[in-house]
């Protein structure tokens, strides 16, 4: 029994690159996989629900293994479960929209502005400020780029009394 290519539906994608593998598992009924698709804490619902079926699970094992009824041993993992995830997921939105809150703060205090409104990088060509000249030779004032320095310090723990201050030569010695 072959299939015109008329009657065929092509297969609908579970879901586009940018969401997890992971929501191809929800439920499609009532809209469930494409609201956690969509919302920005997927990863509290996962979350929250990962530790919600383990602490469930290990609160059933655990009232089978003291003798208890199979149907108290379920109800009492299934209550874990719930209390778990309801609160890991709580936890976990306000840990997230915390996050979001002081970044978004700390953008505002140091002036941080979107990158399209940042200024042209300076080319690196013989105008930059740090680049030497082709061509001209090193005097004894100017210090040859490749050149690398040591700094001779011994290294001090905190409740140890500070080295007293030297001079910059003393200090910093060309490589070898």
């Amino acid at each position: 029994m072959s299939q015109t290519p008329e009657s065929s539906t092509p297969p609908t994608p579970l879901a586009s690159p940018s969401t997890p593998r992971w929501t191809r598992h929800l439920p499609e009924a009532f809209g469930i996989r494409r609201a956690v698709e969509a919302s920005k804490y997927r990863w509290c619902v996962r979350e929250a629900a990962l530790w919600g079926i383990a602490t469930g699970t290990a609160t059933s094992l655990h009232r089978l293994r003291m003798r208890s009824t199979t149907t108290w041993a379920i109800n009492t993992g299934f209550g874990a479960f719930l209390v778990v995830y309801v609160g890991s997921y709580v936890f976990c939105v306000q840990r997230r929209d915390y996050r979001e809150r002081m970044i978004s703060l700390m953008m505002q205090l140091n002036s941080f502005e979107h990158a399209i409104s940042m200024p042209e990088p300076t080319p690196v060509d013989e105008h930059h400020p740090f680049v030497a000249p082709a061509g001209t030779e090193p005097d004894a004032t100017t210090i040859p780029a490749e050149r690398q320095y040591i700094a001779n310090l011994p290294e001090r723990k905190e409740w140890q009394p500070p080295l007293p201050t030297r001079d910059a030569q003393d200090v910093f010695q060309p490589k070898p």
